[in-house]
């Protein structure tokens, strides 16, 4: 038996569906890194600004380096996002808010051979009055040193889904390409 079969690629893009049209989504997010700099990790550090904060990869060495430490990376930025969102929606005290009070949703990796970017399913908790739109875009910069984002308001909840998970098709795609909001939160 073939262990990536069209077969369960789409049982398991079923399943995602699913899943983000249940947890009902108020914004569709996409998340992109730009990122083209080549960064020397041993170059002094300004003591300002901090450290470089572009995507590890871009440290390696080596011109090959795994799809698997582009999606981890990206994974990992995504989860400073979300917490990153929910500091400036919820305040101090955001990693004590219950889960379902909390930013949840999912996001989908794509292209993780090229323009890496992930695409998101999101319900932000309501909160007093801000601009998500420009939020996410500032939260987003400071993470990333050319990343961009595209924010929508949902209007047509299937068709945005259909969009978020059409990769899932592919032979090439790989479960660790699905992000989910709640795997950042404490149980």
């Amino acid at each position: 038996m073939e262990h990536n079969n069209k077969e369960q690629r789409l049982r398991l893009r079923d399943a995602y569906l699913k899943l983000g049209l249940q947890m009902q989504p108020n914004a569709f997010v996409t998340l992109t890194t730009n990122d083209t700099a080549k960064t020397d990790p041993r170059e002094k550090k300004d003591q300002e600004k901090g450290p470089p904060k572009v995507l590890t990869w871009r440290y390696q060495g080596e011109p090959k380096i795994s799809e698997m430490s582009k999606t981890l990376d990206m994974t990992r930025l995504i989860g400073e996002y979300l917490a990153m969102m929910d500091r400036a929606l919820l305040g101090r005290k955001w990693s004590q808010v219950s889960p379902d009070q909390r930013t949840d949703g999912l996001f989908i990796i794509e292209h993780t051979k090229t323009n890496i970017h992930a695409h998101g399913l999101l319900r932000f908790p309501a909160a007093k009055s801000h601009d998500l739109e420009v939020l996410t875009l500032l939260k987003w910069n400071r993470l990333t040193r050319s990343g961009d984002t595209n924010f929508q308001s949902i209007y047509d909840l299937d068709r945005v889904a259909e969009y978020c998970t059409k990769e899932m098709n592919s032979v090439q795609f790989s479960p660790d390409q699905v992000v989910l909001a709640r795997q950042f939160m404490a149980a």
